[in-house]
This record gives structure tokens, C-alpha cells and sequence, in this order.
């Protein structure tokens, strides 16, 4: 028995192997690149918007993990009770990346100086989404730094806004299956200070839709809020 986070190259190499098998069932663990909202430039929303386009999702499922993951363009999985099935989620278009770069640096975001992003040095996938992300944002004209780093000092700098990092790439896993466990702990401004709600996102209005759905039971009634 292995992790579940060896590089593509190994799990092939494993399953070619006379003596082992691989087995290979869906789970509930996403990888996300948060981005802090509290500096910039990621306190404005078309700096976001840029960097959201300019990562090739498809890319990095077919060609770096070889089709053994899938799409979630929410914040949620899309095996779990309450996922909105009609979400579309953001497409990688290197134009549209382009000209929200452009509305970005109009209204005085720093898109130009080099912006960090923090990878996980023992995972290879982590520097592997880096390295795609990198190359793609450096066609708009962005200069994408990789910090090397580790998820316990990532996760101890978020326990304040101004040492979390501009950009760090982690797993959310299951560690309850429900929606609160993803969506409700990482966007609900109470949980800020802990590594799943890195991003400093706070928004009243989804604070009161989240706290409410905590709050109930019946899982018709929870799953529109969330």
C-alpha cells in the first residue's frame, strides 16, 4: 500500500509490475490554488478573474495526471449531495485572461511585479500545476514565482492574512462528507485563521447562507444554500 499522491509516471510503473495492482475509485479530495484576497492584486475581482481563466484545466487532467482526475468547477465535490449540477465554472481562455489583466491594471492592480505562488515541494503534481499555470501566465505577461514549500508552514502562515501566501496550492480531503466541509469551511469568514479559508474571502451574504444551512438538518432544505 501507497499515498494516493504519487506522480502519474510511478502509478504506472506500479501497475505494470507483475506483483501489484493499482485500483482506482473516485474520491472526494480536491486540489485548489487559493489565492489571498486580501493583497493585492488579489483584492480585485478582474485580477481574479484573470488568473481563473488562465489555468488549463484540461491540460493538467489529460496530459500531467493522465485522465486519473476530474473537473469540479465548484467548490465542491461532484459526488456529493447538494454539488449544483448545472454550474459551469471557468473556461481556460487565454484572451479573456488577457483583457482581465488589462480591466486589472486599469483600476491600479499590480499585475506586472512578480507574484509568488507557493508549491508543495514533496508533491510533484503541486509543482507540476505550478509549472503549467507558470508557462500559460507568462504568455499574457504575468511573472509567475514558485516558492518550493511545505503544507505544515503553509498552513501555519494562514493564521493571519498578511503572512498567508498571494497564491498556494493545496488538497482539500474529506475529512466529513458533507458540503460544510468544503464550501462552508473555506468561504464562511468565521473560519478565518485556518488553512482551508486561506483565501480571506468574507462575504456577509454567503456568511448568512452557509451559517443557516450549518444549522439545519433536512438535506433538501441545505442544499440551495450551499
Amino acid at each position: 500500500m501507497t499515498d494516493s499522491f504519487l506522480p502519474v509516471d510511478q502509478v504506472e510503473r506500479i501497475d505494470k509490475a507483475p506483483n501489484a495492482h493499482v485500483a482506482k475509485n473516485v474520491t472526494m479530495r480536491l486540489l485548489v490554488i487559493r489565492m489571498n484576497n486580501t493583497k493585492p492584486p488579489f483584492d480585485n475581482i478582474n485580477a481574479r478573474k484573470c488568473f481563473a481563466h488562465a489555468f488549463n484545466y484540461t491540460g493538467f487532467i489529460e496530459e500531467i495526471v493522465k485522465g486519473n482526475a476530474l473537473r469540479n468547477p465548484a467548490p465542491l465535490p461532484n459526488n456529493i449531495w447538494g454539488y449544483p449540477k448545472d454550474v459551469a465554472g471557468y473556461d481556460f481562455d487565454l484572451a479573456k485572461a488577457k483583457e482581465y489583466f488589462q480591466k486589472a491594471v486599469a483600476e491600479g492592480a499590480p499585475m506586472r511585479r512578480p507574484i509568488e505562488l507557493h508549491v508543495q515541494q514533496p508533491l510533484e503534481q503541486t509543482i507540476q500545476a505550478g509549472q503549467l499555470f507558470q508557462s500559460d501566465l507568462a504568455s499574457i505577461g504575468i511573472n509567475l514565482k514558485m516558492v518550493n514549500d511545505t503544507f505544515a508552514n503553509m498552513t501555519s502562515a494562514s493564521a493571519k492574512a498578511e503572512t498567508t501566501p498571494e497564491m498556494w496550492i493545496h488538497w482539500v480531503s474529506t475529512y466529513y462528507v458533507d458540503p460544510d466541509n468544503w464550501i462552508g469551511q473555506m468561504y464562511d469568514s468565521r473560519f478565518h485563521g485556518t488553512w482551508k479559508a486561506s483565501c480571506w474571502y468574507t462575504n456577509p451574504s454567503v456568511d448568512e447562507l452557509l451559517r443557516k444551512a450549518r444549522s439545519m438538518v433536512d438535506q433538501e432544505d441545505r442544499a440551495p444554500l450551499l
